[in-house]
């Protein structure tokens, strides 16, 4: 199954929120451009910061039941492991990072994205850690951050012609009809 990195973003976002029980409206993909965070109250972002090749590409051509006028679709996948950075602030951040660990440490992170059909594995995650911070108006904002690694096929996939036969009419001896030379 293929899906776009918009749709693993989206699954994200809903694992964070099923977990924790945070609002989705309080729950946000970082570095996006015109992004307004909330003046107060639990929120998290989180934000895909390492993506590791695993293994070797698969390569596969299908054109099966395509007339022979019709491009088939070549594809290459690789296995990818996806790193994801979850920072959790303000009330409750220690206890909704713990809960993810928890979750993405069992067959819960995985059933997840396979009950929404997607193909995507949470592997582990990272033990949770304090980051609190002083903010803009020199107070202690509270921070704590856990990575998920989680693993995803991605693929390229594009239209490659194709022929199942070949009709050869004659054959010649090449040699008989282009003689070598001595040159």
């Amino acid at each position: 199954m293929s899906f776009s990195e918009a749709d693993f973003m989206t699954a994200l976002h809903g694992y964070i929120v099923a977990v924790t029980g945070l609002d989705g409206s309080r729950v946000f993909r970082g570095n996006q451009s015109r992004m307004v965070l909330p003046k107060n109250g639990a929120y998290c972002i989180y934000t895909p910061i390492i993506r590791q090749r695993r293994g070797t590409n698969i390569y596969n051509f299908d054109a099966e039941g395509l007339p022979d006028d019709k491009n088939g679709a070549d594809s290459i996948t690789a296995l990818v492991l996806v790193d994801v950075q979850v920072d959790f602030y303000a009330d409750n951040a220690a206890q909704n990072a713990q809960m993810l660990e928890i979750a993405s440490r069992s067959y819960m992170g995985s059933n997840y994205f396979k009950a929404k059909g997607l193909d995507v594995r949470v592997c582990t995650a990272d033990n949770p850690r304090n980051l609190t911070g002083i903010d803009e108006s020199n107070q202690y904002e509270e921070r704590w951050t856990v990575t998920l690694t989680t693993e995803i096929n991605s693929s390229y996939i594009t239209d490659l012609p194709w022929f199942e036969d070949v009709t050869l009419k004659a054959f010649k001896n090449v040699d008989v009809y282009f003689p070598p030379s001595a040159e």
